[in-house]
């Protein structure tokens, strides 16, 4: 059956099971798609803003290796496949990086066109969302918590760093660099002298993003040696 279409939403990267395993080509060009910009927006590459358009993905291929756990080989043979497809073109922007463009992507997303059907589905999935979020919005009592919390440090440190890695990989690769990323995931994973707890989980409220443009502000975590009045070497 090759009729028809899905409505797809792109909270599907919150799954557990959507970096659980490497990804088959049929998930990497169904990531893409997700990926791709259904407008324009920008990325922020070595000191450069690089706009990109619609039905662009703003992604590198070592990002894309990362994300798909791919070897560099893999991910370059696949980019071929899809250029030789003539289902993607790759853009080169001088020698700062490169876009890949999804050819005929308003196909696979429509900028206003809908059939009735489309905005149907689209209702009862806002309404099944709003009725989901209601149901979680229950205050966890502290014997909840507790449960909780002692469930969540059953999985192994492994287990968990690597969590929250595919969520620093999510919300962050495209806008920084690997070298910087890896930085801050390693700083945040870093464990308790008890060996229980990680840096990130001892915090009551973790926001990804903010975390980062704190991070980002305090020049991403690094003291600058100054000297005393009297001359001797300080750190900050």
């Amino acid at each position: 059956m090759s009729k028809g279409w899905v409505y797809l939403h792109r909270s599907i990267f919150d799954s557990p099971f959507y970096f659980a395993e490497k990804f088959t080509k049929s998930q990497a060009w169904i990531d893409l798609l997700l990926l791709a910009n259904h407008k324009t927006g920008y990325i922020d590459k070595r000191g450069n803003l690089i706009e990109v358009k619609r039905g662009y993905v703003g992604y590198s291929k070592k990002a894309l290796m990362i994300r798909w756990k791919w070897s560099s080989d893999k991910v370059n043979k696949f980019i071929k496949d899809l250029t030789g497809m003539g289902q993607i073109s790759e853009q080169k922007i001088a020698k700062i990086t490169t876009l890949l463009q999804i050819l005929n992507y308003d196909k696979y997303q429509p900028k206003s066109e809908q059939t009735s059907e489309q905005i149907n589905e689209q209702k009862v999935f806002r309404k099944r969302t709003e009725s989901e979020q209601k149901a979680n919005r229950k205050v966890l009592t502290s014997n909840d918590k507790e449960l909780k919390n002692e469930k969540e440090l059953k999985e192994t440190h492994t287990q968990r760093a690597e969590k929250f890695r595919q969520n620093a990989q999510v919300l962050l690769s495209q806008c920084v660099n690997p070298k910087t990323l890896e930085d801050f995931i390693t700083h945040w994973c870093e464990k308790s002298p008890q060996g229980r707890k990680m840096a990130f989980e001892k915090q009551k409220v973790f926001d990804m993003g903010k975390r980062f443009a704190t991070w980002k502000d305090n020049n991403f975590n690094k003291t600058e040696p100054v000297k005393s009045k009297q001359g001797s070497i300080i750190n900050l």
